[in-house]
C-alpha cells in the first residue's frame, strides 16, 4: 500500500471509534502512518480535525426549558382569537435554538455516516487502482501450474479459467491481494510495450454483489476492464494501457 492510497483510507477514520478487527486495509493504513513520516503529518492533523469538530458539536447546549416554551407557545398559538386576528412568529430566541438543535443532528449525522465500501463496484475500483499504483507479483514465472500452486497455499482461488485471448499472451506471474479480509488471485500477462493485463478472481460468496455471466466492459480509471461471473468465481480483466479487452476475452 502507498501513501496516496493510505491516505484515502484513512480518510475515514475517526479518533475514538474503535477499528473493526476484519477492516485489515484501514489497520495496515494506520500502521504505515505510523512509519511513514509525510503520511503520519497529515494523519495528525486529520485526527485533529476530527476532533475539533466532534468537540465543537459536543458544547451545543439545548435550553433546559426549551420544550416546555415551545409547548406553551403552541397551546398559545391554538388559542381562538377575537378580531382582529394576529398571526403569531417565533421570537428570535427559539429560532435560534431551534437553528442549532438541527446543525447539532445534521452534524452528529454527518460525523457517524460512513460508507463501507463493499460493492462490487468498490472492488473493481480497488483492484485496477493496486495496479496503477503499487502493482506487485509475489510469484515471477511463466509456468501457469506454479502459479496455481502458490494461490492454493494462500488460500486463493487456484481454479480459475483464462480467457482464450489472454491465454495466448506471456504469462508473467501472479500475486496475491485481499479485499475485505478476502483472498484474491491476481494472475498478470505480458503484452509488451503496451505493458501488463491482469486477471483478478475473487470467490461469489465474497462479493457482496456479482457481475452478469456475459463480460460487463467498462472503463475504469483510463483502463478497459472487462467483468463476469462463471460458477463460484467472479472474474475481472483489466487490459495494459489502450488494450481493449475484448481482444482478451
Amino acid at each position: 500500500m502507498n501513501r496516496l492510497a493510505a491516505r484515502q483510507i484513512l480518510e475515514r477514520f475517526r479518533p475514538g471509534v474503535e477499528v473493526a478487527a476484519e477492516d485489515t486495509e484501514l489497520r495496515t493504513a494506520l500502521e504505515l502512518a505510523r512509519t511513514d513520516a509525510e503520511l503520519g503529518q497529515w494523519f495528525r492533523q486529520h485526527c485533529e480535525f476530527q476532533a475539533a469538530v466532534t468537540r465543537k458539536v459536543r458544547t451545543i447546549s439545548v435550553p433546559a426549558d426549551l420544550k416546555a416554551r415551545i409547548k406553551a407557545r403552541q397551546q398559545e398559538a391554538q388559542k381562538v382569537v377575537a378580531f382582529p386576528q394576529r398571526r403569531w412568529y417565533p421570537p428570535a430566541w427559539l429560532a435560534a435554538a431551534a437553528g442549532l438543535i438541527l446543525c447539532a443532528a445534521l452534524a452528529g449525522f454527518w460525523l457517524s455516516r460512513e460508507r463501507v465500501p463493499d460493492s462490487f463496484a468498490d472492488y473493481r475500483a480497488r483492484m485496477v487502482r493496486s495496479v496503477l499504483r503499487e502493482y506487485h507479483m509475489d510469484v515471477r514465472t511463466g509456468d501457469l501450474a506454479a502459479v496455481r500452486g502458490f494461490m492454493k497455499t494462500k488460500g486463493a482461488p487456484d481454479d480459475f479459467v483464462i480467457p482464450g485471448g489472454l491465454a495466448k499472451l506471456e504469462l508473467a506471474g501472479g500475486g496475491f491481494l485481499i479485499w475485505r479480509n478476502q483472498p484474491v488471485s491476481m494472475i498478470c500477462f505480458n503484452q509488451g510495450q503496451a505493458g501488463m493485463s491482469y486477471l483478478f478472481v475473487l470467490d461469489r460468496a465474497d462479493a457482496k454483489d456479482a457481475p452478469p455471466t456475459e463480460p460487463e466492459i467498462i472503463t475504469v480509471n483510463g483502463r478497459s476492464s472487462a467483468a463476469w461471473t462463471s460458477g463460484n468465481r467472479i472474474y475481472l480483466l483489466t487490459g495494459a494501457e489502450g488494450v481493449d479487452v475484448r481482444t482478451l476475452l
